[in-house]
């Protein structure tokens, strides 16, 4: 998974799925080296990017942006700080 910290936080792929049951962390998809992440919204005029904004960092208890990908399916995002939460997602992905 590409996670580098820069001194803006923590940078790290997601792949999205949009327009599914409920927002899901599936976990990491080592073929495409990013979390994958269901979202309820639809990939229409940015919602299901601000859900993915909205919920991830609730999850993740720290700001998340995305940086790049604005209009794919296929994401890189921010987290602003090295949450609890995330740090126990990233021990997950590498002890696999």
């Amino acid at each position: 998974m590409l996670n580098q910290q820069t001194s803006k936080g923590i940078v790290f792929k997601v792949k999205v799925l949009p327009n599914s049951n409920a927002f899901e962390v599936l976990g990491f998809d080592s073929w495409q080296q990013a979390l994958r992440i269901r979202v309820q919204s639809p990939a229409i005029e940015g919602q299901a990017n601000q859900e993915l904004e909205k919920k991830l960092s609730k999850f993740l208890e720290t700001k998340i942006e995305i940086i790049q990908g604005h209009t794919s399916t296929q994401k890189i995002v921010r987290a602003e700080t090295f949450s609890k939460p995330l740090s126990q997602l990233f021990l997950k992905t590498n002890s696999k």
